[in-house]
């Protein structure tokens, strides 16, 4: 959605969404910037607290374009492991670590 009006006035920027048990543990606030990474890259995002999530998952609605995030890109956490029953990749199955950022 990241060129579609209607989409962007809910959700103008990309996001990461922890729990507030998640943001605390690291230091995080509300629209804190974070560096979301794992050993592929990293994304630097603002950070929304979301507490229907459970402890241990971060979560990144996908859709966004290398120029819409502050610095990285989402894409490169993921891998080119493609599953042979429904030839898809994984993007909601990715493990990564949260810090905040500067």
């Amino acid at each position: 959605w990241f060129g579609n009006e209607s989409m962007n006035e809910l959700m103008p920027e990309p996001l990461v969404y922890l729990n507030q048990h998640e943001a605390e543990s690291r230091g995080i606030v509300e629209n804190d910037v974070v560096r979301v990474y794992n050993d592929r890259g990293y994304v630097k995002v603002r950070c929304h607290i979301h507490n229907g999530l459970q402890d241990g998952i971060a979560w990144m609605p996908k859709g966004w374009q290398r120029d819409q995030v502050i610095e990285g890109c989402y894409q490169e956490l993921s891998h080119t492991k493609v599953n042979p029953m429904s030839v898809n990749y994984n993007f909601y199955d990715i493990r990564v670590q949260v810090e905040k950022g500067e």
